[in-house]
């Protein structure tokens, strides 16, 4: 007697998207898993997955790092890249945040390229609704060629309208037209790629625009003869070209995103302006946004180093004292005695000093910088600070690790791999070691400080302030552009 198994078939589904699209939020919705899921660069930095049964078929959910464009800046996104070309996904769900719709597009119409059917998963819908924003997904879903749908991740909304457009999505999107130059150079590339090999198009878009990772993926997969044969042929369609074909191919891209986008946004002319917007506008100002990060600096100042020392002073009265009180009543040793609490005692000098000095400064220095991550400010500060961080040659980006520089430097010297070119990770890593005190650095230097008067403190912070400059100026000078 033979058993018939029923044997379901599966289809392999990623989650691609910009960084902060809901990805993680949405790949746990799908498959009902956890994953990390959090507001800050590159939570997610490498490829998981899940599964989930509908009907008579699997589905292989595949959640991946954050995803600039195909042609790949970081080594985040060549994992993010690398996953679409070897696992070849049957299915495409890009998550877009509905208050970056734009920049979203922009990489929609980038991933169409690779002819692989696609869905939309616009995020975060009910923040654009608040704002006096309203999305026409259905036009969207028109123009596009591609099922679009609403949701609200954090709160699981949208979840089974999904799986339904996953389960329906067959189509090829429609391919994104160049002016007759790109595409003949296109199609001269692609004849020089085996006849067998999935992604043609998008990997001799790639060659032409001299992909430094596309080459050595050809190589795996093909041999070092295919790869040579293609990118000697891209770098003659190169030099008989004038123009940068990447500069040509992103142009194209965004002004398609852009006519989509403002067809599909509908604003309303009364829109209820709320105090996140307004503190926005003030902290992004030229004038007020120095004031107010001066603000900031005083009020750290005051916390870290006032505050903190009232909090010091009667941990000491309360807490220490007592003990050393009745280590010196109940020991008799001289020895033992110096050991313990005298002038460099292991618990005076040691677990004293560390939990009634250097404890309250970093609490307080903790507490405050998140209250500044929870508020939205670190971002605005990115944007105050992007003509001054022009000068250095980093963007306004770099804030984010150069401020986590001030807690931990190995996680913020690991996060400068969220910045975009390899000059801006070398300049942003180096300053970050070269005159940025850590959390334990700035405790104890502080308390040293603090103790001196508020000009020890300005004395010695211009100092490493002019020292930043210098050695900004000076790396941007002699380090070449990418």
């Amino acid at each position: 007697m033979v058993i018939e198994r029923d044997v379901k078939k599966t289809k392999k589904v990623m989650i691609v998207g910009l960084p902060n699209t809901g990805k993680s939020h949405v790949f746990n919705n799908l498959s009902g898993e956890y994953t990390l899921v959090g507001n800050y660069h590159n939570t997610t930095v490498e490829t998981k997955k899940g599964r989930y049964e509908r009907g008579d078929c699997w589905y292989e959910i595949i959640d991946t790092p954050a995803l600039h464009s195909s042609y790949i800046y970081s080594r985040e996104e060549l994992i993010a890249r690398d996953a679409i070309l070897n696992e070849k996904p049957d299915v495409l769900v890009q998550c877009a945040d509905a208050n970056q719709l734009n920049q979203s597009l922009t990489l929609t119409m980038d991933l169409m390229e690779l002819g692989i059917p696609m869905v939309l998963c616009v995020n975060a819908i009910d923040e654009t609704a608040k704002r006096g924003i309203w999305i026409d997904s259905r036009r969207l879903s028109e123009l596009l060629e591609i099922p679009v749908v609403e949701s609200v991740a954090t709160k699981g909304i949208g979840t089974e309208e999904l799986k339904k457009a996953i389960a329906e999505a067959d189509s090829m999107p429609q391919l994104s037209g160049y002016d007759t130059l790109t595409e003949e150079s296109i199609s001269t590339i692609m004849a020089k790629l085996p006849s067998d090999m999935v992604f043609r198009r998008k990997i001799a878009m790639l060659f032409l625009q001299k992909d430094e990772f596309i080459e050595s993926f050809i190589k795996k997969q093909y041999g070092e003869n295919v790869a040579l044969d293609v990118f000697q042929a891209a770098e003659i369609v190169r030099k008989n070209c004038s123009g940068s074909f990447t500069r040509v191919i992103k142009r194209r891209l965004i002004e398609r995103a852009d006519e989509i986008f403002s067809a599909v946004i509908h604003k309303q002319k009364v829109a209820l302006e709320g105090y996140s917007q307004k503190f926005s506008q003030i902290c992004r100002d030229p004038l007020w946004g120095i004031f107010i990060l001066l603000g900031v600096v005083w009020m750290m100042y005051v916390l870290v180093v006032d505050v903190a020392n009232v909090v010091s002073n009667w941990m000491n009265q309360y807490l220490w004292l007592p003990v050393s009180h009745q280590i010196d009543v109940h020991i008799y040793s001289q020895f033992w005695k110096e050991f313990l609490t005298g002038n460099y005692g292991i618990l005076s000098l040691g677990l004293a000093n560390a939990i009634m000095t250097v404890l309250p400064i970093l609490s307080f220095f903790f507490l405050f910088f998140n209250i500044l991550e929870d508020s939205g400010y670190i971002p605005n500060l990115c944007i105050l600070t992007k003509k001054i961080f022009e000068k250095f040659g980093l963007s306004g980006q770099a804030i984010m690790p150069i401020a986590l520089g001030f807690g931990c430097k190995t996680m913020a010297t690991m996060n400068t791999c969220c910045l975009r070119s390899p000059k801006e990770r070398y300049i942003t890593a180096y300053l970050i070691a070269f005159a940025i005190p850590c959390a334990a650095q700035m405790g104890l230097n502080l308390s040293i400080l603090g103790r001196c008067g508020i000009q020890a403190f300005i004395i010695a912070y211009t100092a490493l302030g002019l020292a930043q400059i210098t050695a900004g100026l000076l790396l941007n000078n002699i380090l070449k552009d990418d």
